[in-house]
């Protein structure tokens, strides 16, 4: 099967990648959970790693190069008779977890399905006989070259043995110069806790076995070695690579997969199917985009090691699991499909903390704590819990786990703080000392999480009428936001600063941008002039292609921490994309689909693109056709926050500004139902929201029926409404509202503070109850502010602008 140029309708109606005559990319990763492979353009795997029990940086088991075609690893040779034909990727369908397509030999009659899968433990190479009226015998042969076999100091291979059918042989790992015991350093650099066990002294074994539909023999020539299943009277046949991390594994994988590799493959491609299936769809996206879509819920299967639930791979190729590459933006899990997905990660991260120093940043091979989280951003464990009780009605589960974000409560009531703000180095980047921080900082992407953990935290207390808590969290929150919006906003240039020194209140002259980590509807309560926020990151973030850490002419730029240099690290696109949203920048928004187009095109969900790849030619990502977890969430949520312009949280939906339509989003999971929801017109305004027969005017606030339709038609204009809107009201749930000229009447169910967001076009005059309030008022942004107190009873609020 010779490579070709691949030429591109980009996938299938079912949104799957799809390849023509190669694989048209340099390298493309598949995973399937703890083992992940990399195929390069001339159709030959060149990387096999395997996630078991060794120590971080051992998982690399095979390796070739991708500029030669000579060491292709564990290539599959179709046996046909006495003639072979090599199998590469031609004609097929690209999945997350592998490959499939269709292979004609017309001299022999035969057409046969293919098929590349990677699941959890085994790599699978399997041919499904369609056509064969010749009654031709069919094997398979996988070809293997001895010095493939990846190497490290203190690494030792076994030879191959023959055992029932089956050949295995053993990877094992010693790593020198252990002390022998557990041993607990903290980074003063970091402010964090590392931890080294005792037992990485200890031999870290990998079994790697070979089996198939029949007897696999294995025969050598030299370095060459062929594992042969004969060719016989059949319609099918496959050989797996499995790879075990104890020797039970081992067994039980072996055991369910001798003599049936075949129905495993075919069984994992219905799988894929049935997934593209049942994933949400988006429809009016461009082509890629809508791909990219209907692919996430596999990306997010594709990194899950099985035996590990709540638990997922921070990328395809190269890393475990990570304690904020999880949590960040998890409720995309959920939009998605997973509902279990972050009950499951809340009851991981919560097992496997550390009873001083809480949740992990990094966990060993094990699961055990490897690095601690730094102790405001633990507050992501609490957003998660938010975002399960918003998107599924589950106050069960926050119940559950009540005791251990009320002790994060309390441990942050502890921590240093000036003016509200926590004190500490930030999370990231991975040296921060790059932007100038010193460990007596208060850093804004750090108060941005812990902000939103507190405002979570006061609702879900609120639910569960634990008073005391609510209250400690409604205090530190309040000081939170006005310390945020007091210390942390450059007035001159519009953006926040990275930090400033708690002591001196000196500010570091960075302006990276992950200064807003948006992770929650909260995120916008900290944003009071959205205007010039929005025109700073246009200037001074965008480049071609995306978006850079850092402006160019920032004192950080290009410095060692964490690849400043960098552009296009999705972190910032939540915050870039609403911003660009709400002030009309619809450009900002088609130009961002394009940077997803062109990284989804070659297979790639980024991590970044560092200033060295962009100045060698067109531009790519660093590593072509991996999948970073954190950037699959930021998508997907940019998408959905962004693009189509909405939010969940436990009062219902809330429609903000987005891509002009018309737009259609089929399959939406929120509130145990499946959501049809559509834009139509455009422009930056809401006029009405229709909910299963219902309309809404002057709110974008909008509940969600337990039962009937689950339509949702949302309409944009561009001409602006002569009455009060309501933009959002996080937490509190929109009864009834009335519109007149210059006049909002809502009634309201807010068992919580919240904040309630109006635009009006003049200074507005609020009534909560018949009793006037205070109104924060910004007429830049015709935008204004009220926070609501919690009630146990409904309440009407009026709205009359000047």
């Amino acid at each position: 099967m010779n490579i070709h140029t691949i030429k591109n309708p980009f996938a299938t109606p079912q949104g799957r990648p799809i390849t023509q005559g190669g694989l048209g990319m340099s390298t493309c990763w598949f995973s399937g959970g703890r083992l992940a492979c990399s195929v390069a353009d001339h159709g030959g795997i060149e990387t096999l790693k395997f996630f078991g029990d060794q120590t971080s940086g051992r998982q690399g088991l095979f390796a070739s190069s991708f500029r030669s075609a000579y060491p292709r690893i564990f290539r599959p040779q179709l046996l046909v008779g006495k003639k072979v034909y090599t199998l590469g990727i031609g004609d097929g369908a690209l999945h997350p977890s592998g490959w499939t397509g269709r292979l004609s030999l017309p001299e022999e009659g035969i057409t046969a399905e293919i098929a590349l899968v990677c699941s959890n433990a085994a790599l699978i190479q399997a041919a499904r006989i369609l056509k064969n009226p010749k009654k031709r015998k069919i094997g398979l042969r996988l070809m293997h070259r001895d010095h493939t076999a990846v190497e490290h100091d203190g690494r030792t291979w076994s030879p191959w043995k023959a055992h029932g059918g089956t050949m295995t042989c053993k990877v094992t790992d010693m790593l020198a110069g252990k002390s022998g015991k557990d041993e607990v350093v903290y980074e003063e650099d970091r402010q964090q806790y590392q931890m080294s066990y005792a037992d990485e002294a200890e031999p870290h074994v990998t079994r790697i076995g070979v089996v198939g539909d029949r007897a696999v023999t294995m025969w050598n020539r030299h370095s060459l070695r062929a594992f042969v299943t004969e060719p016989t009277a059949c319609n099918h046949v496959a050989i797996a690579v499995i790879f075990g991390k104890t020797e039970a594994d081992f067994r039980a994988e072996k055991k369910r997969l001798s003599g049936k590799v075949s129905a495993a493959a075919w069984a994992e491609t219905d799988e894929w199917a049935k997934m593209e299936r049942q994933a949400p769809c988006a429809e009016g996206l461009p082509e890629v985009a809508a791909s990219f879509v209907k692919q996430a819920p596999a990306l997010f299967r594709a990194l899950t090691p099985k035996d590990q639930p709540g638990g997922w791979r921070s990328n395809f190729d190269a890393y475990w699991i990570w304690g904020w590459d999880n949590l960040f933006q998890a409720h995309t899990l959920l939009l998605a499909g997973g509902m279990d997905a972050t009950r499951e990660m809340l009851e991981l991260f919560e097992r496997t903390a550390h009873p001083e120093w809480g949740i992990a940043h990094a966990f060993d091979q094990r699961m055990r704590l490897r690095l601690s989280q730094l102790p405001s951003t633990q507050g992501f464990f609490s957003l998660v819990a938010w975002h399960h009780w918003a998107l599924t009605g589950d106050l069960a589960t926050v119940r559950r786990h009540w005791p251990f974000i009320s002790n994060w409560l309390k441990t942050a009531k502890a921590q240093p703080k000036r003016d509200g703000l926590f004190v500490g180095l930030s999370m990231y980047p991975d040296y921060p000392q790059a932007v100038g921080q010193n460990g007596n900082d208060m850093a804004a992407m750090d108060n941005s999480v812990a902000y939103q953990a507190l405002r979570a935290i006061e609702q879900m207390a609120d639910a569960l009428e634990d008073a005391a808590v609510a209250e400690d969290a409604r205090r530190m929150a309040e000081a939170c936001r006005t310390g945020f919006r007091k210390r942390l906003w450059d007035g001159k240039r519009g953006y926040w600063f990275d930090s400033l020194d708690a002591d001196t209140l000196e500010p570091r002259p960075s302006y990276p941008t992950y200064a807003m980590f948006w992770s929650s509807p909260f995120a916008g309560e900290l944003i009071h002039d959205r205007a010039r926020t929005a025109a700073f990151m246009e200037k001074n973030h965008r480049c071609p292609g995306g978006l850079r850490m850092l402006p160019i002419w920032d004192p950080g730029f290009n410095d060692d921490g964490n690849q400043l240099g960098q552009h296009y690290p999705p972190t910032g696109d939540a915050t870039y994309l609403r911003l660009m949203a709400e002030t009309g920048r619809q450009d900002r928004l088609r130009e961002w689909l394009g940077w997803l187009e062109t990284s989804w095109r070659q297979n790639t969900v980024p991590e970044g693109t560092t200033l060295e790849a962009e100045n060698d030619g067109p531009l790519r990502p660093d590593n072509p056709g991996g999948k970073q977890f954190f950037s699959i969430k930021t998508w997907y949520e940019g998408l959905v926050g962004g693009i189509l312009g909405l939010s969940f949280d436990c009062g219902g939906l809330t429609a903000s500004a987005g891509l002009d339509g018309p737009l259609h989003w089929k399959g939406i999971p929120a509130y145990g139902r499946k959501w049809s929801i559509k834009v139509v017109g455009k422009g930056a305004h809401v006029s009405k929201i229709e909910v299963g027969g219902t309309t809404w005017k002057g709110t974008c606030k909008v509940p969600l029926p337990k039962r009937g339709s689950t339509a949702i038609v949302i309409h944009r204009t561009a001409k602006a409404p002569a009455h009060p809107v309501l933009r959002s009201a996080d937490g509190a749930e929109a009864l009834a509202s009335e519109t007149s000229p210059g006049k909002l009447t809502l009634k309201i169910s807010a068992p919580t503070r919240v904040l309630l967001r109006f635009r009006c076009a003049g200074k507005p005059k609020v009534t909560i109850g018949g009793e006037s309030v205070s109104v924060d008022w910004h007429k830049a942004d015709q935008h204004a502010e009220v926070w609501l107190p919690g009630s146990s009873e409904d309440v009407e609020v009026v709205v009359s602008q000047e």
